[in-house]
Order: C-alpha cells, then structure tokens, then sequence
C-alpha cells in the first residue's frame, strides 16, 4: 500500500522541488556546476537536508536521469496523440471526399450547399500542449468555415465570421 500522508507528500513535494533546482543548476551550469551545496543554497535548505533524501551526487544525478526519462516519454506520448490527431483529419477528408462523390454521383451537388465547419481547433503542439483544453488561443478559436455551393460567390474571407 502506498503511503499517501501529508509527511509523505511533502517528501515527495521536497524531493521534486530538489530535482527541479539541480535540473535547472545543470541547465544554467552543466554538470560541474552541481553541487550538494548548490542545490541547497537554491532551495533553502541545509546540505545535510539533501542528504536524506539523496545519498550521494551519483543518486541525485540518478534521479535526474530518471526525470529526464519521464520528460523524454510524456515528449513521446504527446507527440502520438498529435499524430493521432493529423490522422483523424486525413480520415476526415475521406469522408468528406466520400459525401462530395455520392451527392454528385446522385445528380444532387449542383443543387446542394455544403458547409464544412469545426467546432473547435487543436493544439497540435501551440503553447507545449497537445489538446483543446486549458486556454483559448488561436489555435483553438479559429477555426475553417467552407461554403460551397449554387450562389455561394467562390473566394477567401480571413475576417471574423
């Protein structure tokens, strides 16, 4: 059974908060930049402190290759979904293709008026996100209106609809 107390969440609050101040200590700089002292100095804490939860650098810099690791395959996971996405819309231009294709194969597009309208947009990547929650930007509020069809005048309109 995993202990879910708050004196286990704040170890495990601390030694995240650890891992991030000795990431950024590596980024800014690189690997003889990091220090015990460092990363307490960062923090606010004692040396000693660092050591309970880390009992060396080599079991810092582990963790730090194990963060890494779990960034490295959230990168992955976003990416597929965003590729899930780009083939979704590939399916949806089939389909649409398809619907084109049976009303003109019927004798029924030259008096049919075909709107094709989303009703939000995607993060494909905007922001660092990889969905269409968590914000209102462009990329989610604009969205492709098409209208094609008898007495629609052809041409591009880029102003708000």
């Amino acid at each position: 059974m995993v202990n879910t107390g708050r004196r286990a969440r704040n170890r495990a609050a601390r030694h995240s908060q650890l891992v991030a101040a000795a990431s950024a200590i590596v980024a800014e700089k690189g690997l003889d930049g990091l220090t015990m002292q460092e990363v307490a100095e960062r923090v606010d804490c004692a040396v000693g402190t660092i050591y309970t939860y880390f009992s060396s650098k080599s079991a810092l810099l582990a963790a730090l290759q194990v963060n890494a690791i779990r960034v490295l395959a959230d990168s992955y996971e976003q990416a597929a979904r965003q590729w899930d996405a780009v083939f979704a819309l590939r399916d949806l231009d089939d389909a649409t293709g398809q619907l084109v294709d049976g009303l003109a194969s019927r004798g029924l597009l030259e008096d049919t008026v075909v709107v094709v309208v989303a009703d939000h947009g995607e993060n494909l990547g905007d922001h660092h996100l990889f969905n269409h929650r968590f914000g209102l930007w462009d990329s989610l509020a604009h969205v492709p209106l098409v209208v094609v069809g008898p007495g629609v005048n052809p041409g591009r309109h880029a102003e708000a609809v």
